[in-house]
């Protein structure tokens, strides 16, 4: 009885974590991609802030 019990905790559970690790690499690649594209190469890499703010710029005179 115990096994089955932990069976119907264990089992939603990990439908539960495995979603939420990919979403974390997804981030984490996508934040490795913007910092790619967002940096100059002959300048340390940018801030986060720097980042959204050349984005929110950018953005903001496509919208114009």
């Amino acid at each position: 009885m115990l096994i089955l019990e932990v069976g119907i905790w264990l089992l939603p559970f990990t439908l539960l974590v495995a979603p939420m690790r990919r979403m974390v690499q997804l981030v984490h690649e996508l934040r490795r991609i913007v910092l790619a594209v967002a940096c100059d190469r002959r300048r340390r890499p940018p801030t986060s802030g720097e980042v959204w703010s050349r984005l929110d710029s950018s953005a903001a005179t496509d919208m114009a």
